[in-house]
C-alpha cells in the first residue's frame, strides 16, 4: 500500500500548490510589478507527481486606462476566468487523491482485520 499512498500524497501536495498559486494570482491581479505563476506538474520516476512553479509568459499585458488615455499601462497577465477553472480543477484533483488515501486506509484496515 505504501507506493499508492506516496502517489496520492504527492497528488495532494500538487493540488494544494495549484490552489495556492492560483489564489495568489487572483489576489495580485492588479498589482503593478506582480509576476503571475503557473504550476507545472511532471511525473516522478518512482510514481506520483512533482509540482513546480513557473512564471507566466508574458508576465504582463497592455490595457487601456480610461482615466489616462495617453498612458501605456500594463497589468499582470491574469485571467479571472482561467483562475476560477484552475481552482476548481485543483479542488477536484485534491478530492480524488484524498479518496485514494481513504480507500488505501480501508483496504489496510480490512487486511489487518482479516489477519487478526
Amino acid at each position: 500500500m505504501e507506493p499508492v499512498l506516496n502517489i496520492a500524497v504527492s497528488g495532494l501536495r500538487a493540488a494544494a500548490k495549484r490552489l495556492e498559486v492560483s489564489a495568489s494570482n487572483v489576489v495580485n491581479d492588479r498589482s503593478a510589478d506582480y509576476v503571475p505563476l503557473r504550476v507545472q506538474q511532471t511525473a516522478d520516476a518512482d510514481g506520483g507527481t512533482r509540482a513546480e512553479t513557473v512564471p507566466v509568459r508574458p508576465a504582463s499585458v497592455p490595457y487601456f486606462d480610461p482615466n489616462d488615455p495617453e498612458a501605456a499601462a500594463t497589468r499582470p497577465n491574469v485571467s479571472a476566468e482561467e483562475e476560477i477553472v484552475e481552482q476548481m480543477l485543483a479542488r477536484r484533483a485534491f478530492e480524488a487523491n484524498l479518496r485514494t488515501v481513504e480507500t488505501a486506509d480501508r483496504m489496510t484496515r480490512t487486511l489487518l482485520d482479516t489477519i487478526a
